[in-house]
């Protein structure tokens, strides 16, 4: 793949799609046409550079198609935008609504009129705050990724990046991971109090310590997440640097969850004591010891076959 094809991707990736067809030609059409009026013959790498470098960095040019500083979300920004909000507020509401359901079905202990109205009362919340922590995500990286000062660095054309399948991010799959930790965030802290363990209903809650205990560092690492996927998001491709952070985060939840599972650990006599079977405790403490190792399996697995890709793309570059 030549300097200039490499050029108009990086320019046209930042375009919305309807309109990335037609800008792609219409650039290679001004490109060749510019080569063609100061070279005789075929270009050299050196005089295809000094062309780009007066055409300007892909991100400049690119921003001169989308007049978006108007906005707080630019249009390249807007249809993933919504399709993150229509997600997480469906998936958020759907959840609010189901755990109500069971709890309807089961009878619920206030009178049905104050069960509506807290039904609303937390439905309203968590979409609103799935919401707001969608619009500023998007808000901060419509930000970030306006940067009036970039024309004047300076920049090599021969460093712009080869497109490998490999490295190339999944729309769908940068949007998952946006979404699912938001709606994690939202379900945690908004329902805190929630999360436990009964041994019969409306006995008291037990473990929910535990999960209080290490809600902060949850929140962190799904935080994490979030900026990670919406830098994924932004860029469209892996490089060393976010594959290293991914890494680094798979193996933060690893620490996170054996913490929880030390947690679970230390409060067996409660569960005990409480009514839960001495056998059930047990696996229950057990099957929490077992998984942090079982997820550090899984992410060493997964850090081995990023190595082995990036060896290989390293071969045939």
């Amino acid at each position: 793949m030549n300097l200039i094809d490499r050029y108009v991707n990086e320019i046209v990736r930042r375009l919305p799609r309807k309109q990335q067809d037609d800008v792609r030609q219409e650039l290679l059409s001004a490109l060749a046409d510019a080569l063609e009026s100061r070279v005789d013959g075929d270009a050299t790498d050196a005089e295809t550079v000094a062309l780009l470098r007066e055409f300007g960095r892909p991100e400049a040019v690119a921003a001169s198609y989308r007049p978006e500083d108007q906005y707080l979300i630019g249009p390249p920004l807007y249809p993933s935008f919504k399709q993150v909000t229509a997600v997480v507020v469906v998936v958020l509401t759907g959840l609010v609504a189901l755990g109500f359901a069971v709890d309807l079905l089961r009878g619920p202990d206030d009178a049905l009129w104050v069960w509506f109205l807290r039904l609303f009362s937390e439905l309203w919340e968590a979409a609103i705050t799935g919401f707001g922590i969608v619009v500023l995500i998007f808000g901060l990286l419509q930000r970030f990724e306006n940067n009036p000062t970039l024309e004047q660095e300076p920049w090599d054309p021969r460093e712009l990046p080869a497109i490998r399948d490999q490295d190339v991010v999944g729309h769908g799959e940068a949007i998952a991971g946006i979404v699912l930790p938001i709606v994690f965030l939202v379900l945690f802290n908004v329902f805190r109090g929630y999360f436990g363990v009964r041994v019969n209903p409306g006995s008291e809650l037990l473990l929910n310590e535990v999960f209080l205990e290490s809600l902060p560092w949850i929140n962190l690492g799904l935080v994490l997440g979030i900026a990670l996927n919406t830098w994924l998001l932004k860029t469209g491709r892996w490089h060393g640097a976010t594959r290293l952070l991914d890494f680094a985060i798979d193996a933060y939840w690893v620490f996170v969850l054996f913490g929880i599972a030390a947690g679970v650990a230390t409060r067996e006599s409660e569960l005990i004591d409480a009514g839960v079977p001495e056998s059930v405790s047990g696996l229950m403490v057990k099957s929490m010891a077992f998984l942090p190792w079982l997820v550090a399996l899984l992410v060493l697995i997964g850090a081995c076959k990023a190595l082995y890709r990036a060896l290989i793309a390293a071969r045939a570059a």
